[in-house]
């Protein structure tokens, strides 16, 4: 869908850490973030899921089945997501919300690495070859990482970025997966 374009890494962390941690409070004491940011986020992916992951009654949070079925899923996905960053999960979750990345930024960089060139994924994504240029350098400098090589007859990746293929290529997979599934 159109939101799972822009959906954060740092949103699919949190809410995996509020299933860890058995409610919003432990999860926004474990990630350092405020517990509105973490009831945002679990709110955006509920949304972007169409379900409820959790049910507030009587002042605690109770888990739906769909969140049960999903768990380890999404524990999945936001190991993924850690991995991006390239740091150990209490990290990752403050870099994450520090450096946002979202899942839009990861897939178009794989597709820029899979075709080997910026003009013709731009073309094949039909978004503005400048544009995608500019969200390359800005992943780069959120990851703090050199992620491509460039030169006259195109783009390869640096040895980061091979790494960092196969890692968005299981998210892409995962993240589609739990998008039909739910």
């Amino acid at each position: 869908s159109g939101q799972s374009r822009i959906m954060r890494l740092s949103t699919i962390m949190l809410c995996d850490l509020v299933l860890q941690e058995d409610g919003i409070r432990a999860a926004a004491r474990r990630s350092g973030a405020p517990p509105s940011t973490v009831t945002a986020a679990l709110q955006r992916l509920e949304a972007e899921l169409s379900i409820p992951l959790v049910r507030r009654s009587g002042g605690k949070l109770a888990f739906s089945i769909q969140s049960e079925q999903m768990r380890s899923a999404l524990t999945r996905l936001a190991t993924l997501c850690c991995r991006v960053y390239g740091q150990p999960p209490d990290q990752a979750i403050r870099a994450a919300q520090e450096r946002l990345v979202t899942l839009e930024a990861l897939f178009r960089l794989a597709e820029v690495l899979r075709v080997g060139s910026i003009r013709k994924a731009a073309l094949h994504m039909n978004i503005g070859q400048p544009q995608l240029t500019r969200d390359l350098g800005q992943l780069e400098q959120r990851l703090g990482r050199a992620l491509l090589l460039r030169d006259r007859r195109g783009v390869s990746a640096t040895d980061i970025g091979i790494a960092l293929l196969d890692i968005i290529e299981e998210l892409q997979g995962l993240w589609t997966a739990i998008s039909k599934t739910a």
